[in-house]
């Protein structure tokens, strides 16, 4: 036991100090530390006198990380990284310890390897494939300094090694998908870099290289990705050569449907950038060649079993981009394939917490190097005349093309007219097609292909009407889409497709559009087909005839009738009233005008019908006729003299009479089951409530007195 005298120096020691509560505790060896907590050095007695916060100067309660403990080693490995649960999370808070490890060149070579290389046979998975792209897409631009450096030129050899290291049949799709994410996310970080490394390469070699695997989703986007180039110093593949390839694969039997519709979104996406790419206009001018419009026509045409819609839909999207107008959506970048989309106007090499002023800068910088390198090359620097003239020959040459084709095309859509496509086809269709006529269902693939066809005529129509006009009444084009559309009663898309096409039609009451109208009339055309699809309709509905007509193209029917109707008006207009009656089929004016019009005034009524005038008082709320003068607390205003003079009619007519009704008590009229007596006044001012009720029906009410309150109501017999 230590001794009373030491004891109270400890006290002394302590005093003021949070040790003083145990002061009376501390013995034997414990009087050292509490010495040295304090701060005595044992020659003093009060020295150690201080604050509570002395004991953690000498501690520290951090808790390295694992990955912390990692970095510290000498010989720390990469793999034993990638192992950690939190090494994306610590990525993604940029970590400088761990991104300055995965910069060297030694660790860009692992990373490389992971999303390259399969892993060995005998090696447990560890996900380090995911989780090596994660790392990358991380936007940690450090991480890709090594890479394009030149003192280290074995990384893009490493990596671009895939495509031929990995033989096709050998690949595996969700490594290839690593390997693209990464090469997006380097072409992002540095496009120049990387495009001078492909075409040191050889462009040839690796448009055949990514092709030959163009049935993957991921390689079809980074082919588009690299395709994409914004500036001349970006530029790999030639727009010749990249679109012969990948025709090539659209027009090859032997080309899976994947590939083919992969090729067929790239050439989309491409066109989709229109002047974002600095050869928007070789490409244009490359894809309305005849070279490469008629083969693909003869390939829409003849339908193959694959590539046929492809085609077809390349053949639109180039119309879209010529002819349609798509020029607005060009300007804003704006793309209608469902590849996913590509970078930027440029792209940033700063992290993502540039600040604004630093972003304007790069823009500024951007289109200085446009002005001062670059000019006269870019879309962009072409004035705006030079660059319409351009696309108009482009569009000419492409109507000349398809018009010249337009026998073919009239053939695909008879054999699709002719195709029964289901047993509640139209009867009028039934009967007009031809006796020999095959009667197979069309498929969704020819059906596909059959739309983009019509997509592809209407947008013709809006850029070239007269030339397009003439090869549609040379070919009677119109009929056979009439009779299209009603093959397919219930295909609403082709539906749309025949009324857009009919309304681009009659849109303007032209020469060459009189002259087309004027055909529907013949025995057979499109009025006849009309007027024999409202009669079957008609029929269907009378009384003694079982079921009922129905079909999905009378709603486009009605559109299509009405805009006859106006295109026939506008073309008496614009004759001085003298003008030839263009509707003259028989039984235009007596089944299919009135037919038309009682729909129409059907779509104009109130939503169910209205209320009859002879049961509208039997509707009427009575919420008027409670109260007058001021509104009530429900908003209810001053009953109109026509509402009480139709509840005195009512009650006249019907022998009732009006009953007051105070405090919610309700008293029935005298021929009424029975009859509740109002409740007593509760106030002195409530028994004024009859008379005041009594006023109400009067159609005034006595001075003084207040309307009647919400909670009082009169009910009508």
């Amino acid at each position: 036991m230590a001794s009373r005298a030491e004891e109270e120096r400890v006290q002394q020691a302590g005093a003021g100090c949070f040790w003083a509560t145990f002061a009376g505790h501390i013995s034997g060896s414990a009087q050292p530390a509490a010495r040295a907590v304090n701060g005595d050095n044992g020659n003093s007695g009060s020295a150690g006198g201080g604050s509570f916060w002395n004991l953690f100067d000498q501690m520290d309660f951090a808790v390295p990380s694992q990955i912390d403990i990692l970095l510290e080693q000498r010989d720390c490995s990469v793999e034993a990284l990638l192992r950690e649960e939190d090494v994306i999370q610590e990525m993604r808070a940029r970590h400088r310890g761990l991104i300055a490890r995965l910069s060297q060149p030694d660790a860009a070579a692992v990373l490389i390897d992971c999303i390259t290389r399969e892993p060995p046979a005998n090696s447990e998975p560890q996900g380090q494939p995911f989780v090596a792209v994660q790392l990358l897409t991380c936007d940690v631009p450090e991480l890709f300094e090594a890479w394009v450096s030149p003192d280290h030129p074995e990384l893009l050899d490493r990596f671009w090694g895939y495509l031929e290291e990995t033989p096709r049949e050998n690949t595996r799709w969700v490594l290839a998908g690593y390997f693209c994410t990464a090469g997006m996310v380097l072409l992002e970080r540095y496009p120049d870099e990387v495009a001078a490394y492909l075409r040191r390469l050889g462009a040839e070699k690796v448009l055949d290289r990514l092709i030959a695997r163009l049935d993957s989703r991921s390689i079809a986007e980074l082919l588009a990705c690299i395709a994409a180039a914004e500036w001349p110093s970006r530029i790999v593949f030639k727009p010749a050569m990249l679109v012969e390839r990948l025709l090539r694969v659209l027009h090859n039997p032997s080309s899976s449907r994947d590939s083919q519709e992969h090729a067929q979104l790239i050439i989309s996406e491409l066109l989709a950038r229109g002047g974002m790419l600095c050869f928007a206009e070789d490409l244009l001018s490359e894809m309305t060649s005849p070279r490469v419009v008629e083969p693909l026509l003869q390939q829409m045409i003849t339908g193959a079993a694959t590539g046929a819609s492809a085609a077809s839909a390349v053949l639109a999207a180039t119309a879209f981009h010529t002819a349609g107008g798509g020029g607005a959506q060009l300007e804003n970048g704006q793309s209608f394939s469902s590849l996913s989309p590509l970078g930027g106007l440029a792209s940033r090499r700063g992290d993502d917490r540039d600040s604004l002023d630093n972003l304007a800068n790069a823009a500024e910088d951007d289109f200085r190097e446009l002005e001062d390198v670059r000019a006269g090359v870019s879309m962009r620097s072409i004035p705006a005349s030079v660059v319409s003239g351009a696309v108009d020959m482009q569009c000419t040459q492409l109507v000349k093309s398809v018009c010249a084709q337009i026998a073919g095309i009239k053939g695909l859509l008879e054999v699709a007219a002719t195709n029964s496509a289901d047993s509640k086809g139209s009867a009028t269709a039934k009967r007009a097609a031809p006796s020999g006529a095959p009667t197979s269902s069309i498929g969704a693939t020819a059906l596909a292909n059959v739309l983009e066809v019509i997509l592809v005529l209407t947008l013709l129509l809006k850029a070239r009407r007269d030339e397009v006009l003439d090869a549609f009444q040379r070919e009677d084009v119109l009929t056979i889409c009439m009779r299209l559309l009603l093959r397919r009663p219930w295909c609403s898309l082709l539906h749309n497709a025949v009324a857009s096409l009919f309304s681009e039609v009659l849109k303007v009451s032209d020469s060459l559009a009189v002259a087309l109208v004027k055909s529907f009339v013949a025995k057979g055309g499109v009025l006849e087909m009309v007027v024999a699809e409202y009669r079957q309709k008609q029929r269907g509905h009378e009384p003694g005839r079982p079921g009922r007509c129905h079909a999905g193209y009378f709603g486009h029917l009605q559109n299509m009738v009405q805009e006859f109707e106006a295109f026939s008006d506008q073309h008496k207009a614009s004759a001085g009233g003298r003008g030839q009656q263009l509707l003259t089929v028989e039984g235009w004016a007596e089944v299919v005008v009135p037919a038309v019009e009682a729909t129409r005034k059907q779509h104009n009524e109130d939503l169910g019908g209205g209320i009859p005038p002879e049961v509208r008082a039997l509707a009427a709320s009575g919420l008027d006729s409670m109260s007058l003068g001021t509104p009530s607390a429900f908003g209810v205003g001053e009953a109109s003299v026509a509402d009480r003079q139709l509840a005195s009619a009512e009650q006249a007519r019907s022998g009732g009479a009006i009953a007051p009704a105070a405090c919610g008590d309700i008293a029935l009229a005298p021929g009424g089951a029975h009859a509740e007596k109002p409740g007593p006044p509760a106030t002195k001012e409530a028994a004024n409530a009859p008379s005041a009720v009594a006023a109400v029906s009067a159609g005034t009410h006595p001075v003084g007195h207040p309307p009647a309150s919400d909670k009082s109501c009169c009910i009508l017999l």
